[in-house]
């Protein structure tokens, strides 16, 4: 499955091919400081083990890649997919080397096309670390609001951390992106 944006952007299933990208974001300091889990370092073989095993879960998973030549330079996922009450969360990750290119927000809007056109979720949510702005800045952009925050709740960098917890719903998704017609009576 491809979602293809009007930009730069190409949201599509993870390869073998990605597995460089993948290794590299699970092990980066850079990227582990700005998501709300944590990882431990792992191996090539341990990383090839876990690509080989995606099936065995419920989340669906995107490799975020360069419209014109298909390199991936991230991830997104869609998770904690709750059918009954029609929610779900997303996660993205980009590479250090291809942030600020428009890749963050363009994953996020074609996610959310996703989420409510085709799988006809209600409700979209996400986690952000107090300190990630530019993350809180392309989610607030493409419609989430804050709706709390959980003190404390992270331990990363030597400290506690807040949590900030964003969400969109349907009908403000759909209320962002109504084309307005203007019917003109004589």
């Amino acid at each position: 499955m491809r979602l293809i944006g009007n930009n730069n952007t190409v949201l599509r299933e993870l390869k073998e091919k990605d597995m460089p990208l993948l290794y590299n974001l699970i092990n980066d300091e850079n990227v582990e400081k700005t998501i709300v889990g944590w990882s431990k370092p792992v191996t090539y073989n341990e990383q090839l083990n876990w690509y080989n095993n995606l099936n065995k879960d419920n989340n669906i998973r995107f490799a975020i890649s360069e419209k014109e030549n298909d390199k991936a330079v991230g991830t997104a996922i869609i998770s904690k997919i709750d059918w009954k009450n029609r929610s779900c969360s997303i996660d993205i990750k980009i590479d250090n080397c291809s942030q600020n290119k428009g890749h963050g927000s363009n994953s996020i809007s074609l996610l959310l096309k996703y989420i409510f056109e085709e799988l006809n979720l209600n409700r979209v949510y996400v986690n952000i670390l107090d300190y990630n702005l530019a993350s809180e800045k392309i989610f607030t952009k493409n419609g989430f609001k804050i709706e709390g925050i959980q003190k404390s709740a992270i331990y990363k960098g030597g400290k506690y951390n807040d949590l900030k917890l964003l969400a969109l719903l349907k009908e403000e998704y759909n209320e962002r992106n109504r084309e307005w017609v203007w019917i003109w009576f004589v």
